[in-house]
Formats: C-alpha cells, sequence, structure tokens
C-alpha cells in the first residue's frame, strides 16, 4: 500500500498488484520462468523455490523471466513449487499464486500437496480444504490414498480418484497430511508430508491510531495492536 498526495494535499492510495501470467518450463535440467510485465514501478523480485520440504529464496532484479539453473535433485523427478514476490520501493510486496513443476520422470508417477501449506493455522470450526496435485507420464493415474495424523488419532487411509478432500469435524491439534499416488502399471510415490495446526483460539487486531472519525492532515500514523 502506498500513500501519496494530489494537488489539495489529500492522501491517495496505490496497491502494489500481484504479478500475473507466471510460467514455467522443465527442462534440460533447469527450469524458466516468466511472467507478465509490471504494470507498476517494481523494485525486485524474489522467487521461493520449494521442494521435498526444502524452501530457497532467490532475488532477482526487476524482470519477466528467470533461469533456475540448478533445480536440485532434477533427475529424480521431483515436484518443484515455485512462488514470485514482488516488492517496490515503499517496501510493499505482493506475491504470485504458486506453480508446479515435474521433473522427467522415467517411471512411475508424482505427488505434491497443494494446502495445506506447511505449517498453516486453521481456526477450529472453519472450512478446512485438503488438495494434491499429480503427475504421471507412464500408464496413467490410478488413484491417490491421503490420511491425516494428530497426536491423538490417526485417521485410516481414504482411496480416492479425486485431487481435494473437505474433512469435517475436525478437532483441534497438530496435524500431519499423508498423500501417496498409485500410476496403473502398479508404481507409486509418496508426497513430501505437511505440518498444520488446527487452533481453537482467535487472534484479534485492533487501530489505535488514528481514532475512528478522526480528521487528519499531513503524514497519516497508523498504529494498531494485536493478541492471539
Amino acid at each position: 500500500l502506498q500513500l501519496f498526495k494530489d494537488k489539495d494535499d489529500y492522501p491517495l492510495v496505490h496497491f502494489l498488484p500481484a504479478p500475473t501470467g507466471l510460467n514455467a518450463t522443465g527442462e534440460e535440467g533447469e527450469v524458466i520462468l516468466t511472467w507478465d510485465p509490471a504494470s507498476v514501478p517494481v523494485s525486485y523480485y524474489i522467487v521461493q523455490r520449494t521442494h521435498n520440504g526444502t524452501t530457497e529464496e532467490f532475488t532477482i532484479a526487476n524482470s519477466s523471466a528467470w533461469t533456475d539453473s540448478s533445480p536440485p535433485e532434477w533427475s529424480s523427478g521431483g515436484v518443484y513449487i515455485y512462488s514470485l514476490t514482488a516488492f517496490d520501493s515503499f517496501g510493499q510486496s505482493s506475491p504470485s499464486e504458486v506453480i508446479y513443476v515435474q521433473g522427467p520422470l522415467e517411471t512411475g508417477p508424482g505427488v505434491a500437496i497443494i494446502s495445506p501449506m506447511e505449517g498453516d493455522c486453521f481456526h477450529y470450526g472453519s472450512t478446512l480444504h485438503l488438495e494434491w496435485i499429480g503427475f504421471d507420464n507412464g500408464s496413467g493415474i490410478s488413484h491417490y490414498s491421503f490420511r491425516l495424523v494428530s497426536e491423538s488419532y490417526s485417521y485410516p487411509w481414504s482411496d480416492t480418484t479425486s485431487t481435494s478432500f473437505d474433512p469435517t469435524g475436525i478437532s483441534a491439534g497438530q496435524y500431519t497430511m499423508y498423500v501417496n499416488v498409485y500410476d496403473l502399471a502398479g508404481n507409486s510415490a509418496s508426497a513430501v508430508p505437511v505440518h498444520f495446526v488446527v487452533s481453537e483460539h482467535v487472534p484479534s487486531i485492533e487501530i489505535t491510531s488514528p481514532a475512528d472519525g478522526a480528521f487528519v492532515s499531513g503524514s497519516i500514523f497508523i498504529q494498531w495492536t494485536a493478541t492471539d
């Protein structure tokens, strides 16, 4: 959020839009990312890559393309998750949607968990959406199996041909999500497990400055308090 002023000294608000058109192509041991040129001034971008539970960040200049010349374990055919965040000179940041790239698969399928993300926290009673993505370059995907494990209970494995599920009646606690994929030739693969929390505590936030209904001129000081 950028604050400017018009000719009468009234504040104007300007948002940094998220990068659009993110696309990825994987070939010959590298991944090429491209995206639409920014419509407003951007200082730099940060590319985030996650593979097998390990996340790395790469800072790049204002551009519309970047090449990951050394994705780890590329020949093993793993799944790579990329996201792109734009930053401007005011310190604002705006992330893109994530994109998924499958490394070369000689035989067998691959799978990656999309939702939840590692470390996510959900409020007890809210909608919990589980989602994953599968790949196969051979016989085709037969089905998936998934389960949730908490510190007090292990849910049984569930088989499905779908790539999403919305569980109900989930109690508060710490959870681990597991997903396996099976192809028509009998091969299988496992996604990197994802850990998340369902909490009964609700965070709160209160704006303390400016006061409600206050008239402000010149610089605007914004202050808030948050509890959890």
